[in-house]
């Protein structure tokens, strides 16, 4: 798994900005159910700040969440990883992350998000990324905000880095 991977998954609104190491995008499988709930989130413009506990730098990207970007987000695992024990409600998910890395290795963790209002989003994700016999504990948060109903220069499930 990568690191971008990792941010889409404690992220989970950016959509477009998650590439795998040999550049295909993750699968997204259609919702079991056929009926997609509304998003508890304002659609436009998202700033999200991400904290990897391993490294000292913070990220930031900008996210233009349209309808169809969230529910392909909500429903996205990346390539090799599973999620079980998914627990969802209106304003909030949780579940069990299990990947096998393409270079051998594996990463398990738990995963939490949390949407108390349309225009604030936080999530944490736990992770344990074991290769070559070492286990490394990480833990990745985002503290994402609503920034305006227009997107910009960004289309709809666009993401870009900003400083």
């Amino acid at each position: 798994m990568t690191i971008s991977e990792l941010v889409f998954l404690s992220a989970l609104l950016l959509p477009s900005a998650i590439q795998t190491q040999n550049g295909k995008a993750p699968v997204t499988p259609p919702p079991a159910s056929g009926i997609v709930a509304a998003p508890p989130i304002k659609m436009g413009l998202w700033e999200a700040t991400i904290t990897n506990s391993l490294i000292s730098k913070t990220l930031k990207t900008r996210s233009c969440v349209t309808p169809q970007s969230y529910q392909d987000a909500m429903t996205r695992v990346p390539p090799g990883c599973t999620i079980a024990n998914k627990m969802q409600t209106p304003t909030s998910i949780s579940g069990d992350l299990s990947c096998t890395l393409q270079h051998g290795g594996t990463t398990t963790g738990h995963i939490d998000v949390e949407m108390p209002d349309p225009t604030t989003m936080t999530s944490t994700v736990q992770l344990n990324v074991t290769a070559g016999g070492q286990t490394t504990p990480m833990k990745l948060t985002t503290e994402s905000h609503f920034v305006a109903a227009d997107c910009g220069d960004l289309g709809p499930g666009q993401s870009k880095m900003v400083q």
